[in-house]
């Protein structure tokens, strides 16, 4: 029989009904006329580039192929060779700040920054660095956007929203302020998308449109549109295939769905929950949430959602091509533990992915030719969906199981897989059984395990902790019902 190798991350709430698992690997198709349905692929590794210094990032945004982003007090620019692939660094100004949420934004010639308390301008021709003095940018700046030629930003614990003047962050007037009032929440985050400005709240959200108003702001609510779902973390906010992806303030991650045609009123704005019940489960458990944090990236023609939560040490992943989940992790192999990814932020550069994260101020590039993560191994594992006899919970023998390997030609030594069992769901597992993934040139080898044993479930989880290029094509289990 074939064994479900490939698949999702599903853990439900009772895991003697789904354990499934899968670590540090994705599926893909194998295309038409390809073997099978579906392949477990790796996920990309983490190449080091350069630090910034010891602090964690706090931003991290691609503008034009320069990245612009904030570590501890400090704001830099990172250009990147695109033929030697070298990052250089330069520092362009310091903030008041050391730590807490910072947000980065971009018109034609300027870069703002806000850290929470105050707001920066980096002027690009002449590389001036200055806080923005004007009396009328907010005092506790909680976020910024660019939108139609103008920043926003909210002031944190309101409603109210500030717009800067057209094509100038340095520069704010007291009339061009609005509120988000549809319910009595304050903003919490702003999204941009599709040529609106989307305010979250905690409990809610509006959306707003330039409507090149003559006094006051330019935007207005959308006419008798409120959405009566909010923001459970500012940071889980990301734009992603002209949508919005983002952990909600009952625990679910929802994405936006606009009609391109109906844009007038509620009939063409709707939310979907991407998070299936065990996910949402799962996150529900959580004990704090609102650190979460999220980005966007592309895996060989995959886009993908991850965030993390690291109160928790968990990363997810929605692969947003296939519609299903995975989770990623880190290996420290110092407490012998795995934690949360080790990127929070994405950057496109070019044809190259740029990550880093908030543990530190380091730069990675992110490629599915790395595997290892900052020279960690990469713990990849996947847990089938409960096998036993549906219709009378029979013993079942297994005689023998089979996974073929694709493996492509690498350095690595004898590498090996190991494959363990359980036979209660996952409460508990036999010990590993080891077995040689195969020598250079074996390309495509069929791994067995034989005379395993009798029992009335099976559950199996294969695990890979090799720096190889491989992916998992399938499995089969020579089986017998036992009367």
């Amino acid at each position: 029989m074939k064994l479900p190798i490939t698949g999702p991350a599903y853990k439900h709430p009772s895991i003697d009904v789904n354990n499934q698992r899968c670590v540090n690997m994705f599926t893909m198709t194998p295309g038409p006329e390809g073997r099978g349905t579906a392949t477990l692929v790796p996920t990309a590794g983490l190449l080091n580039m350069t630090i910034l210094n010891s602090f964690p990032i706090r931003a991290f945004k691609a503008i034009e192929n320069v990245i612009y982003a904030v570590a501890g007090n400090r704001a830099y620019k990172i250009t990147i060779n695109l033929v030697t692939e070298v990052a250089t660094t330069l520092e362009i100004g310091t903030l008041s700040t050391t730590t807490g949420d910072t947000y980065i934004a971009a018109n034609p010639t300027q870069i703002m920054f806000v850290d929470g308390t105050d707001g920066y301008i980096y002027t690009v021709g002449s590389g001036a660095f200055a806080i923005i003095s004007d009396a009328d940018f907010p005092t506790l700046p909680g976020g910024v956007v660019f939108l139609d030629g103008y920043f926003i930003t909210f002031q944190t614990g309101t409603g109210l929203f500030y717009t800067s003047a057209l094509n100038n962050g340095l520069a704010w007037d007291a009339a061009d302020v609005a509120t988000a009032e549809s319910n009595m929440d304050k903003i919490v985050g702003l999204g941009v998308v599709k040529g609106d400005l989307w305010l979250f709240g905690t409990i809610s959200l509006e959306i707003w449109y330039n409507a090149a108003n003559v006094s006051g702001s330019p935007f207005s609510p959308r006419d008798g549109l409120e959405l009566r779902t909010g923001c459970g973390a500012a940071k889980s906010i990301v734009e992603l295939d002209d949508l919005l992806i983002w952990l909600d303030n009952r625990g679910f991650i929802v994405q936006s769905a606009i009609s391109p045609f109906v844009r007038s009123n509620n009939s063409g704005y709707e939310l979907k929950i991407v998070s299936d019940e065990a996910l949402t489960t799962e996150i529900l458990s959580y004990a704090d949430r609102s650190d979460a944090i999220a980005m966007s990236y592309n895996d060989r023609g995959h886009l993908m959602y991850q965030i993390t939560f690291p109160s928790e040490h968990k990363t997810w992943v929605f692969d947003y091509t296939s519609k299903s989940w995975h989770e990623r992790s880190f290996y420290n192999a110092q407490f012998g533990a795995d934690e949360y990814h080790l990127a929070q932020y994405a950057a496109n550069v070019g044809q190259l992915t740029i990550m880093a994260g908030i543990r530190n101020g380091r730069i990675f590039k992110s490629s599915p030719s790395v595997y290892e993560d900052f020279l960690q191994p990469i713990r990849r594992r996947r847990v089938t969906a409960l096998q036993h006899d549906v219709e009378n919970y029979n013993l079942i023998g297994v005689d023998r199981v089979a996974v073929r390997i694709g493996i492509a030609d690498s350095n690595v030594v004898s590498p090996k897989i190991t494959m363990r069992y359980s036979n209660d769901g996952g409460h508990t597992w036999s010990h590993h059984l080891i077995r040689d993934l195969g020598a250079v040139g074996e390309y495509a080898k069929s791994i067995t395990w034989n005379r395993l044993g009798v029992a009335r479930e099976w559950l199996f989880e294969f695990s890979i902790v090799e720096p190889m290029p491989f992916s998992i094509i399938d499995a089969t289990a020579i089986a017998s019902v036992e009367n």
